[in-house]
């Protein structure tokens, strides 16, 4: 059985983590302008 008191300690930190990554990536789909442009291709 897994011992809630400690899980529940770190769920505050993963839901934080991944609401701003889900927040970094909307971003860059709504900024696409701002995403630095790919290195030109070797020639």
């Amino acid at each position: 059985m897994v011992d809630t008191s400690s899980s529940r300690s770190k769920l505050p930190g993963y839901m934080l983590l991944s609401a701003k990554i889900t927040l970094d990536l909307l971003n860059e789909d709504a900024n696409p302008q701002k995403l630095p442009s790919p290195p030109p291709p070797p020639t």
